[in-house]
């Protein structure tokens, strides 16, 4: 088995696994290059869970134990080895070092993060998700923006730049009261974008519940397709940005915003050059 059949039997059986072993997917799935390096006590250590559970998660897909699994993330990395293969061990090697941490260093850690970060987007992003996500807000009527905490500032980015194009946007952003409020007059020809990454805020949640019951179509940014908020949309695009000093770095996040933006302002020139 390959890992790319591995995950997508992992996200087609998501929903019938018990709650343990979500929490299993939920981590392999964003983690799959760290799995090759990773000892199944890791992975029971950062899912709060038994070894065994880990163990059973393997053997759920078919594998003989934990070892069989990781044997396919390792043919995966060295079938497509990034440009910069050693940044993760270089961050991993710098954060266990207890020296202080001036500005130089900050600086070094957090750039190489942040490569690393764009490095796996580049790999990942789904070319063809993002070009019907672009169709999707090229023709929609009115574009409904939420984003909320560590997502507010791509939220505002996207507001900015979509006035821009001149497109009718609603920015959703919890400030100025229950955003629900805003989405009154929501239909079928508007399109919701979402930005919401892990513990994914409720009132982000909400948002997506009432475009799904208005008949909005969804263009979500997310962090991954097995997150809780993945099932309202099958136009998700997922951006996992490296942590830092504890801190997630909106590197990879912001290229995306960008990366969509700059399809759809295409789409429109390209649209209005037909006319």
């Amino acid at each position: 088995m390959t890992a790319e059949k591995f995950l997508n039997a992992l996200v087609s059986q998501y929903n019938d696994l018990p709650k343990q072993l979500k929490v299993i997917a939920t981590f392999v799935e964003s983690h799959q290059d760290e799995i090759p390096v990773l000892r199944v006590q890791d992975i029971a250590q950062a899912c709060a869970v038994q070894s065994s559970a880990v163990v059973r998660f393997a053997q759920r897909f078919g594998f003989k134990g934990y070892s069989d699994m990781q044997s396919v993330f390792t043919d995966q990395l060295l079938t497509v080895i990034p440009k910069h293969q050693q940044y993760r061990e270089r961050i991993r090697k710098e954060l266990s070092d207890d020296t202080a941490h001036d500005s130089l260093t900050l600086t070094d850690k957090l750039v190489s993060s942040g490569i690393k970060s764009l490095e796996d987007l580049q790999g990942s992003l789904d070319q063809t998700i993002l070009n019907d996500s672009a169709t999707a807000l090229a023709q929609a009527r009115k574009i409904y923006i939420a984003g909320m905490g560590r997502s507010l500032p791509i939220a505002s980015y996207l507001v900015y730049a979509l006035q821009n194009l001149e497109r009718e946007v609603v920015f959703l952003n919890g400030l100025g009261g229950v955003p629900e409020q805003y989405m009154r007059t929501m239909n079928s020809e508007d399109v919701l974008l979402a930005i919401s990454f892990a513990p994914y805020a409720g009132e982000t949640q909400n948002c997506l519940r009432h475009a799904k019951d208005s008949g909005a179509k969804i263009v979500l940014i997310s962090d991954s397709a097995l997150s809780p908020i993945s099932h309202f949309t099958n136009l998700l695009l997922c951006s996992t940005d490296n942590q830092t000093l504890s801190f997630r770095t909106l590197t990879a996040t912001t290229c995306l915003a960008q990366i969509l933006f700059l399809s759809l302002a295409y789409k429109l020139e390209t649209t209005e050059q037909v006319k």
